[in-house]
Order: structure tokens, then sequence, then C-alpha cells
């Protein structure tokens, strides 16, 4: 349904001068009988319609799908209606008026073919005196410079307006003085100004924006947006308002049960640790991640991304949705979009800044020392075994360690991030920045993260637009191994033996390596104390992209990219003589990698109605991509002084050197991409997508490089359909 649900409209009437030259009273007269033909052309249309309690606006929507007539009201003026009955066969328009109108505390008004709806005026408050009054013009355009058909005008304090032609016009009379007008559309944000006594009524110029509740109507596809009203596929939307100031570190995570058929698991507790997504579960034996793009840009994962700057998550979790994507959307597709700033907004600067603890609020119950040894000993009498010296020694039978809070203690998360967003009539802009710190609650774990992003749009006339997406992001992380079954610390401290101390009386580490029955695995809190490590990721993100309006309804746009990223590795492990499992020789690895990848694409849109009923858009493109880059690692071992200023690879024993590497940094595979997608709507309820992608891959032999993604969807809004509203409602 296309009811525009916007502001109160009461219909003017200009007041004729009585001393009009005879000339102009003749015009007059045949504009009037003109439009009075026409008028009575469109109440000759005939309606049919029968509801019993069914609301006005339900009667509305039949009567614009009868007679193509479209409604102006406020939806809270809407509220106020009584309850329908009418039952009518070859009805006018007008006779259906009259029937829904009647005792309703609502009245209408008809200007061409929209029906302005607004509420009675008070007969208690009409002095039968015409204010003075004069005339107004002026043009509604969208943020791209385009007219909007039906955007509504309305002078607040009369209640009077108007509605706006297809070049985006409007006129209107209202009082002499000083007035304020309000201008709104349906999905964009209403616009308040004033205007005082004696200013310039003529050519008034508004420019309205995309309002979040238009933009929650629009959904972002591959390659373009729909409505989330016309999707075929399986879509799922997360606002970023809906994570806004969590204390996360991943975007992934902020997603967990907040998208139907969207896992998200957690490989373990550590800061910075890596997120699976599972889209309707695993699809594969091997890598199972979706591909994630991020502002049109194929990249690795969420972990670079500040929540805050997210405006919006889609995941295409059918082939329908996906197949655009081709080879790669075999485990669903995760489309990330950054918040952007607005034509004509002044600007906004925005801080957030929080912090907060962590603690293990639930430990696992375990035995106590003594309780382990009354065990021991049932277990190897029982076996008929003698019981080792060590069960039998006090020593171990005496509780002294609770292994679980030893090891974890209190981690804390910072996060600062400022932003600046906002737009002239021809620029948009936005710009943030983010520091965040998580310190885990195991000893030396930590994530820290400090990136930045830029972005902006610029309209070069009124066809041609051209802008670019910068982010960066520097992370430093050191996670412990946690799940080893054997040297995990989370598994150490279970099994660890409670009557060992953490620090012995002498301010040596506490150890098994008095018998072997004490268990095979080092003291946990020595190991998390005496980690050294971390890994120094910096990665851009970037593109750069030109939109051009060829003619009405049809957009080219060409995109180029790069996704850039550079890591660096360090881990020294100390010798560990005293402890069970021995380290003999201090070990210092270190680690490079670089890759980069570049990407060029360039599609055309078309948009076109055809007689009022059919909606087609049309999407086709080329797409080429190619990866390369290098690594290597160098490692030794021995280390006569362990001091932290001696942990570089030349003081290490060079008898005990190992190195290794791969690549040369030139592109060593590529993808080239050809796709197509149509989007097909007659009613509005009939919907069809037709999807294919054609991807080869150099990574294949000659002659098999090439594979074919077709997807095919259909759907019916049966609740747009007469018998369904007329006998089902909710």
């Amino acid at each position: 349904m296309n009811l525009r649900l916007t502001g109160k409209a009461n219909c003017i009437r200009k007041l004729l001068p009585s001393k009009m030259p005879l000339i102009m009273k003749l015009t007059a007269a045949l504009l009037v009988i003109t439009a009075l033909q026409v008028s009575a052309k469109g109440f000759s249309q005939k309606v049919t319609i029968s509801k019993k309690r069914a609301t006005l606006e339900q009667v509305m929507e039949s009567l614009q799908q009868q007679t193509g007539y479209n409604f102006v009201f406020n939806s809270h003026t809407l509220d106020k209606a009584k309850e329908v009955a009418i039952q009518v066969n070859d009805a006018s328009v007008e006779e259906v008026l009259e029937i829904c109108f009647k005792d309703q505390p609502l009245t209408y008004i008809i200007r061409d073919k929209t029906i302005i709806i607004k509420e009675k005026e008070d007969a208690g408050n009409a002095s039968g005196v015409v204010p003075p009054a004069q005339h107004i013009s002026g043009i509604i355009k969208d943020e791209n410079n385009n007219p909007l058909e039906g955007a509504t005008v309305i002078v607040k304090k009369s209640g009077a307006g108007t509605s706006t032609n297809k070049q985006g016009k409007f006129e209107l009379t209202v009082p002499d003085g000083e007035f304020e007008l309000e201008f709104s559309f349906v999905g964009f944000k209403t616009v308040l100004k004033s205007f005082p006594a004696g200013s310039s009524t003529s050519g008034i110029n508004i420019i309205l924006q995309q309002s979040v509740a238009g933009i929650t109507d629009a959904v972002v596809v591959g390659y373009g947006t729909q409505r989330k009203r016309d999707l075929t596929g399986s879509i799922s939307t997360v606002k970023g308002d809906d994570f806004k100031n969590l204390p996360v570190s991943n975007a992934a995570q902020a997603l967990q049960g907040r998208a139907a058929g969207v896992d998200i698991v957690r490989s373990d507790g550590a800061p910075g640790a890596a997120y699976s997504i599972r889209i309707r579960g695993t699809g594969t034996i091997n890598n199972s991640d979706p591909l994630v793009v991020i502002d049109g840009v194929p990249s690795g994962g969420l972990n670079d991304v500040n929540p805050n700057d997210i405006a919006s998550i889609e995941i295409l979790k059918d082939a329908s949705s996906s197949a655009i994507y081709g080879s790669r959307a075999a485990n669903g597709v995760v489309l990330v979009t950054t918040k952007k700033g607005s034509y004509g907004d002044q600007m906004k600067t925005s801080v957030n800044v929080y912090t907060g603890n962590s603690n293990a609020i639930k430990y696992l119950n375990l035995l106590t020392a003594p309780d382990l040894v009354t065990l021991k000993k049932e277990a190897f009498s029982n076996d008929g075994s003698p019981v080792p010296a060590v069960w039998q020694d006090a020593n171990y039978a005496t509780q002294r360690t609770d292994w679980q809070k030893s090891l974890f203690g209190t981690g804390k998360t910072t996060n600062a991030d400022i932003s600046v967003r906002g737009g002239s009539a021809k620029s948009k802009y936005s710009i943030s920045g983010n520091y965040f710190d998580d310190k885990g609650i195991i000893i030396n774990s930590f994530f820290k993260r400090v990136s930045g992003s830029f972005n902006s749009e610029h309209k070069l006339g009124s066809r041609i637009r051209v802008g670019e997406n910068f982010l960066y992001s520097y992370t430093n992380t050191n996670t412990p191994d946690t799940r080893s079954t054997q040297a995990g610390l989370v598994w150490s401290a279970l099994r660890f033996n409670p009557a060992i101390p953490v620090r012995n009386a002498d301010g040596s580490w506490g150890s098994s390596k008095a018998d072997n029955e004490l268990g095979d695995i080092n003291n946990p809190v020595f190991t998390a104390s005496n980690a050294d490590g971390k890994n120094q990721n910096r990665r851009l993100l970037a593109n750069a992209y030109a939109e051009v309006d060829i003619i009405k309804g049809l957009m080219l746009k060409v995109n180029y990219a790069l996704d850039q990223s550079l890591n660096d590795g360090y881990n020294f492990d100390i010798a560990t003589p005293d402890q069970t499992r021995v380290n003999s020789l201090a070990t210092l690895t270190q680690s490079h990698s670089e890759s980069t990848s570049w990407l060029q694409e360039i599609f055309l849109t078309y948009n076109t109605q055809i007689k009022k009923n059919h909606n087609l858009t049309l999407t086709g493109g080329y797409s080429a991509q190619n990866f390369g880059g290098y690594s290597y690692f160098a490692q030794r071992r021995g280390y006569p002084d362990p001091a932290n200023d001696h942990r570089i690879l030349d003081n290490g024993s060079s008898a005990n050197q190992f190195s290794g590497g791969s690549g040369n940094g030139a592109p060593s595979a590529g993808l080239q991409s050809y796709f197509v997608r149509g989007n097909y709507s007659y009613l509005g309820k009939y919907l069809l997508t037709a999807t294919m992608r054609a991807d080869g891959s150099s990574k294949f032999l000659p002659g098999k490089q090439w594979g074919y993604f077709p997807a095919f969807s259909a759907g019916w809004r049966v609740s747009d359909e007469n018998f369904f509203r007329e006998h089902i409602s909710f």
C-alpha cells in the first residue's frame, strides 16, 4: 500500500478579488469547470467494498487499490477514527467517502488524485473573519537532489497544508506575518522551518534526509538495497543501535541472540579471541566461516571494526540472497555497513567512554586435598596395590590452594570513542576514532585495539557522486592457551594438586615434580605469570567509488578497494627446569606476514515502474580480485640470561636456530566474476527474484576454472489480498 503517513492537511481556498478584470474572471471560470470535469471523472470510478468493523485505514487501502487515489494523513489523527461498516457495489468514490466519514471526528479534502485527511475544525473557534493571506511556493528534494512527489507541507499554527506534485513543487496560502511550516515524507526526517514576517516566501528549497525509520525499511543486499517487504530471500538485519556501547571487542559477539538461525561460537574466553559465525549450521568439513563484506569490500573478519561505528549488519542466509557472491557465499554472507554523515546536516560530535570490571562468578566444585588423599588411598586399596608414599605423606593431605581462584583475577575493560559527522548540501562526511583495552581475568592476557575511520561522499552536479571509505586498525593481543587438555591453563587449574602452594616458602614456584602421582602438568599460575607474547596486526581497508545516474532509473557504480594486513608475532618461552613439563632451553620465536588484496567492480542498476503495477530492478556487473602476500619466521633456543632486555634473536644460541617462509608478495591467486540479478514485483504482492553469478578462479586448472551459481525465489504477500484482510485480523 502506498499510503503516506504524514501530517495533517487542510484545504485552503484562495478568495478572488472583487474587482477582477473580466478576462481573468472568464479564465478562472474555465479553470473551475475543467477542474470539476476532472474531479467528476475521478468520482465516476466505481468501487465495490464489503467490510465489517474495519478501520478507516483498511477501507482507504481498498479504495486506493481500486481507484489509484493516494492518501495523506497523520497516524495520530487516524487513531481517533471510529470503525467503519460499509457494503457498496459499483459506488462512486464520493459515496464511499461520505459513508466512511459520517459521524467521524475527521474530514477530507481532494486535490487531484490525493485525498488529504484532517481533523474537523472546532465550530466554536470559527469567527467568520478571513485573516489576511500570503502566497508561498517552493520545491522539496531528497539528498540526491531528486524531487519528492507527494511530500506534505503543513502550516503548524492553522493545520492547513498541501502536497507536492511530480516535480516536487508546492504552493500554499498562509496567514500574513510570521509562520512555521512542517515538511514531511514517508521514510524521511521531518523538517520544521520558521519564516519571520516579511521574509521571502517564493522559491523555498527544502532537502529532506532519510530517517532511521526509513532506513529500517531498506535492507542492504549484495550490490544494492531492497525494501524489507519486497525480500524473497532469507535475510536477518541487526542495527548498530541494538548493541551500542556494549562491552564487546568484536561485532560478532554483539550478534549473539539477535539473528535467527545464526550461531556465534567463541573459541575460548581469552580477550580478543576469534568468534566463529555459523549460519544455519556447519556447511562444510573445512572452513565454515561466512564471507564478511565491510562497506562493499570482502574482508577477513569483524575484529578490526569498532562495533560503535557499525550502522547495520545484514546476514544473507539462503541461496537466493547470497548467490550474488558466488562460490565464497557457500556458508552465507555477513554485510557490514558503517555509519555515514548526512547531506545538509550540521556537524555533530559524539564522545563515548565506559569502563568496567570482569570476574569469574562461578567455580567448579573440586576435591579438597584431604578428600583427594582419601580417595587415592581407597582406590589403591580396592585394587589390592600398595599405596604410594606420596599419598601417605601428611603434607599432601593439607589444603593450601584453590587453583581456580588463584588463576582467575579481576579483568578490566576500557573503551573510548569519538566521532564527528555532518554534511552540507553537496558533501557529507564521517570521522571516528576508537581505543579499546580488554585485560583478561588471567594475568598477562589482553586485547588492545586502536582504530580510526574516515568516509565522505560528494555530489558533482546532479548526476555524479564520488566517495571513499578508510578503516585503519591496530590490534595487540596475547591469548594464553586455555583449550589444551594437557598444557591449557584452565584445564591445569582444574587438575593441579590443591596441596601444592602457588609459591614455596623460599619464594620458588610450587611444582608437581616431586612425584609422578601428582600429575604431569605445570603450575598454571607460574605459566601465566611468565607468559611473554604478543601478536600485533595492522590492517587497512579502503575503497573509492563513483556513482553516475546515466538516465532516470539507470545508475552506474565503479568501486576500487584495497585490503592490506601486516602481522608481527613475538613469543618467548622461558626454561622450566623446576616444573614437570620441562623446557630445557629458553626459546624466542618471531614472525612476520603481509597480505594484500585488490578489488575492482563495475555494475549497473536499473529501476523502473511499468503502468504502476509492475516494478522491475535489474543489477548486473563485473568483479575482479587478486590476492598476494608473504610470510617468514625465525627462532633461536638457548638464552643464558632470560632478562627482558636480553630477549632478542641475536642473543640466542646460533647452534639452535630455525627459520622459514613462503611467498614473495606478488599476486598468487585471482578471482574473476560476472553477476546479474533481477527483482520483479506485481501489485506489490507477487514477487520474483532470479540471480546468476559465474566465478573463475586461478587456483584451478585451465578448463576447470569456472563455476556457475544460479538461484531463484518467489514470494506471495498473502496479507495484501482482499480475502485475507476481510476475514483475518491481527
